[in-house]
């Protein structure tokens, strides 16, 4: 199994050559037994397709703060060049590989981060959430 841990959010994506699947675990449950074998089946298999999977992220106290971390992460597609991700204010927070997977994260005021896959593009519109709701909407924007 190879391993990408995250710098600001301590996600992780964990990458499984021999049967290409793929999973991401919130640093605090990475070395947990016992989550880790409830949630076995959390392993998706890397598709390749353009609609492969992707998520997106925020630091839980992001509510609180002026600043906060946010994350999009998910799989390249087969086709595509490298996956940009470019911010509202026209920042392209760095881009992480891990075999067919990519990660970036940053620190910003909550702002549209759009993603660039193959011929896939994604906005996700963060705001700053409150204490009961996700920090991340998205939609598929077509090409």
């Amino acid at each position: 199994m190879q391993e990408l841990i995250l710098p600001l959010s301590q996600l992780r994506l964990w990458w499984r050559p021999t049967d290409q699947t793929w999973r991401y675990v919130e640093g605090a449950y990475a070395d947990n037994a016992e989550f880790l074998e409830l949630t076995e089946d959390a392993w998706s298999r890397w598709t390749g397709a353009a609609e492969g999977q992707l998520h997106a992220g925020f630091q839980p106290e992001a509510y609180e703060r002026e600043q906060s971390w946010w994350v999009v992460f998910g799989e390249v597609t087969a086709d595509s060049a490298e996956p940009v991700v470019t911010l509202a204010d026209g920042t392209r927070p760095p881009v992480q590989r891990l075999g067919p997977l990519f990660a970036a994260e940053w620190v910003s005021a909550p702002q549209q981060a759009t993603a660039i896959r193959g011929t896939l593009v994604t906005s996700f519109d963060f705001h700053r959430p409150s204490r009961m709701v996700a920090g991340g909407r998205y939609k598929n924007i077509p090409t």
